[in-house]
């Protein structure tokens, strides 16, 4: 029997996004064993008596706590049992031996923040990648074998950007999100 869906909140980010207001913790060194740690004494007093059928993490940028941290999580709560594993990655974050080590842990779908395919919106709202990298990050994630791939882009920015929803939206079907 699986026990419904959870979601994990992974706090850390190395720089605060203009647009964010989530819980983050902005650290040059991502406390990744002190979190996990107490990712697992909460789980302890709390977690349901099975596995979820969905384990979804999210931030902040649960692609900083690794491969190892990523597979940590995902054996503390059974997700091999899991029907969807999913994790949101920064396409800074995403290399071939990355989203080799997500797929190993188990991650089903991979969730790629793009946000724009504009390098001056990009650059606006404070994220560390370009157009490019968000790109290179969809084929890396595709290369390592996975078949479940979103893209996350933000909508209704303000209006002096003259940012197209239209283009973004473009370079996004390009990549062929599932």
């Amino acid at each position: 029997m699986n026990a419904g869906h959870v979601y994990v909140h992974v706090p850390f980010c190395v720089r605060r996004c203009t647009y964010c207001d989530f819980s983050i913790a902005v650290r040059r060194r991502v406390p990744v064993a002190e979190y996990l740690e107490a990712l697992a004494a909460e789980r302890d007093r709390s977690a349901p008596p099975a596995p979820p059928a969905t384990l979804y993490l999210g931030g902040g940028t649960p692609s900083l706590v690794g491969g190892e941290g990523v597979a940590r999580i995902a054996s503390l709560f059974g997700v091999r049992e899991a029907d969807e594993f999913t994790v949101e990655a920064n396409p800074d974050d995403v290399t071939a031996d990355s989203a080799r080590a997500w797929v190993r842990a188990g991650v089903t779908r991979l969730s790629v923040g793009a946000q724009s395919f504009d390098d001056r919106v990009l650059a606006w709202m404070h994220r560390t990648h370009d157009a490019d990298a968000a790109r290179r990050a969809v084929r890396e994630a595709r290369d390592a074998g996975f078949d479940d791939i979103s893209i996350d882009l933000i909508f209704a920015l303000p209006g002096s950007l003259e940012r197209s929803w239209s283009h973004d939206l473009e370079e996004a079907l390009a990549l062929q999100p599932d």
